[in-house]
């Protein structure tokens, strides 16, 4: 094992550049997590249309985002401004953004149920074009900020941070939904769409808002040499990317991983709502909320934590323990999920919130080391493909896990007509699909980054051979 690494002077980030760069994962993450948390409890719950169906719709619109991706990264790339390459993307995104958010909840139940799927699927298509324009230059200045590899870690460390905060909000978003201050004004009942719209326009302005601040606040560390950089082809960039091979592994990893976790998340939330709390939606979305919370103070409480871990041990084997820990969760799910205690539920937020956010910490900090390795192969900078083709990787596999839930759960038994009257054999079918199917995925997910080849050794290596050729930047 490698002694720590000790981070030169000038690699260092400043602190108001860390705030201001973290910042901004509060949009990314209201962007990729608030529709998708929303979704089945306004869609399928209260619009009463089939989980497969919306599960496909969803699929439509996240599979077209993964597909322009690469484009808008490689756009980026290519962008030589009196700005930069990232940050004039960053302002117009973010703006758009937070005003396309919104739209996907101004649906009418009203409406046939076609209809209703096709507005969701056509402002889906919208809102996720605008939030590639800003999410994948958000991205790709992570991996420029500092050639250091330990200093990369604390970076993304200050990311996790303000995501923590955006994703507790999110966790409240169901609940806030719920609250009786959003009624029909005819009916006089509770309307959870008037709930959805008032919270989705504020948060459409925070996009607005923290989105802004990278673009003002965040200089970008290699534009000065890159300007001398030939411009690259869509196609020479998408080969030479896949051409990387701790990429591809990197890549895979995450396939499994991430497919591994969305999909106990989108059956956990049937077991939660039909199963541990008898179909009272009311107390499903304040223990969702809760749990939110608790996930945010954890979550924080271990991102110094993990960046110390993977300064000790580098960020493989951080990796590997974060993943270790997600495992126990999965499976503790089988005593936990209990409808005589449906608080004790939390208890898998106890063991996932510090596992989730050192593994969604350390991977971007790994994402940026591939580029070195790549610059050193190719003689190119392009951390726009890489976050691009990176974020591909993530938007497949959650639409994966997204799409095998429906049907898995359908084919369990599940009827959202029925309520909370499902069967006992639905049930028990449920939980031995949640506890055996994602911990399996999870397995292979850890025996693939077991063969991640870039230590912290390797790492000093690589570095030493760019700044021979090209100087220190």
């Amino acid at each position: 094992m490698n002694p720590p690494q000790t981070t030169r002077p000038e690699d260092r980030v400043s602190i108001g550049t860390k705030l201001a760069y973290g910042a901004g994962g509060m949009a990314t993450l209201f962007l990729g997590h608030l529709p998708k948390n929303l979704a089945t409890p306004i869609f399928v719950v209260t619009m009463g249309l089939s989980p497969s169906v919306v599960g496909f719709a969803m699929l439509v619109f996240r599979f077209y985002e993964a597909l322009i991706n690469p484009l808008t990264g490689w756009i980026s790339d290519n962008t030589r401004s009196r700005w930069g390459r990232r940050r004039p993307y960053l302002f117009v995104g973010s703006i758009l953004s937070g005003l396309f958010l919104p739209l996907m909840w101004f649906v009418s139940p009203g409406w046939s149920p076609h209809a209703q799927i096709a507005w969701f699927v056509c402002t889906g298509l919208v809102l996720y074009t605008v939030c590639s324009v800003f999410a994948m230059p958000y991205e790709s200045l992570n991996l420029e900020l500092t050639p250091d590899y330990n200093e990369r870690t604390s970076v993304t460390s200050y990311k996790a941070f303000f995501q923590k905060i955006a994703f507790m909000i999110v966790g409240w978003a169901w609940f806030i939904t719920q609250l009786p201050y959003f009624t029909d004004p005819v009916t006089g009942k509770h309307d959870a769409l008037a709930g959805a719209r008032a919270l989705s326009v504020v948060v459409g302005l925070a996009i607005i808002g923290v989105g802004l601040l990278p673009a003002f606040f965040v200089k970008e560390r290699f534009y000065g040499a890159v300007v001398k950089q030939a411009k690259i082809s869509l196609g020479r960039s998408l080969k030479l990317t896949f051409g990387n091979k701790p990429f591809l592994l990197l890549s895979l990893m995450t396939v499994f991983f991430a497919c591994s976790y969305y999909l106990s998340n989108f059956v956990q939330f049937y077991l939660r709502l039909y199963y541990v709390t008898k179909g009272d939606q009311a107390l499903a979305a304040k223990i969702e909320g809760v749990q939110a919370t608790l996930t945010m103070i954890l979550g924080v409480a271990s991102i110094p934590c993990f960046a110390w871990l993977a300064k000790r041990i580098g960020k493989t084997w951080t990796l590997m323990f974060g993943m270790a820990l997600t495992l126990l969760g999965m499976v503790a799910k089988w005593w936990t999920y209990n409808p005589e205690y449906p608080w004790l539920s939390m208890v898998n937020a106890i063991i996932l919130a510090p596992s989730l956010t050192g593994i969604w910490q350390i991977i971007p900090a790994m994402t940026a080391d591939i580029c070195d390795h790549d610059e050193l192969r190719t003689g190119e900078r392009r951390e726009g493909a890489f976050a691009s083709i990176f974020s591909l990787i993530v938007k497949v596999s959650f639409t994966l896990g997204l799409v095998l839930a429906g049907p898995l759960v359908e084919w369990c038994g599940l009827n959202v007509a029925d309520g909370v009257n499902q069967t006992a054999a639905t049930i028990i079918t449920m939980r031995i699909a949640d506890a055996i199917i994602p911990s399996a995925l999870l397995i292979i997910a850890m025996l693939l980054l077991y063969r991640y080849p870039l230590s912290p050794g390797r790492m000093r290596e690589i570095r030493a051979d760019l700044e021979t050729r090209r100087g220190v930047i």
